[in-house]
């Protein structure tokens, strides 16, 4: 059903969410067919999935089984014929030289690297974040792969500041 309503709404292509409503899990090759002729037939594409974290995704509070789920949502992508996978950072660490901001570092690092090798690419959703310190950990930490921001500029209103600053400081990265 929403699939006919993004199609009559005149949309070019739909996000999923691959935790909730299309987990990977759940889609053999057959059925992955079956969603992409479905949405051929409506002229319409998979424009990205969105993996909702429950933690921040530098939590060692089970990050293993965390990154395994991204990975498997990136391949998932793929798959799908989408090169975008969104991930709600959490916030991000104010100190650079934390632990957790060495393990961000690290494991996006990683997560960039693995993306470049199958042809899906990670982009980081923290509406929460400094626009400049996203932007400086996109720019300067990952150096493996592509690595992008998926910028909201609702999300980034509710957070009480201006979506034309944030989006001036993030324009490398969107």
């Amino acid at each position: 059903e929403a699939i006919a309503t993004a199609q009559q709404c005149g949309a070019a292509g739909v996000q999923f969410d691959a935790r909730n409503e299309v987990r990977p899990a759940d889609f053999g090759e057959t059925a992955r067919r079956q969603l992409l002729y479905e949405l051929k037939e409506r002229n319409l594409s998979v424009a990205s999935l969105d993996f909702p974290l429950r933690s921040a995704i530098y939590d060692p509070d089970r990050l293993d089984d965390r990154i395994a789920a991204i990975r498997r949502t990136m391949e998932f992508a793929a798959q799908l014929k989408t090169a975008v996978v969104t991930v709600r950072t959490g916030p991000l660490p104010l100190d650079a030289d934390s632990d957790d901001a060495t393990r961000l570092s690290t494991l996006l690092e990683d997560l960039a690297r693995y993306g470049n090798h199958i042809g899906a690419m990670l982009c980081l959703s923290a509406a929460g974040a400094d626009a400049e310190q996203l932007a400086a950990l996109v720019g300067s930490a990952v150096r493996q792969g592509p690595l992008g921001v998926d910028f909201d500029p609702a999300a980034v209103l509710l957070a009480g500041r201006s979506p034309s600053a944030d989006l001036r400081a993030l324009h490398d990265c969107v």
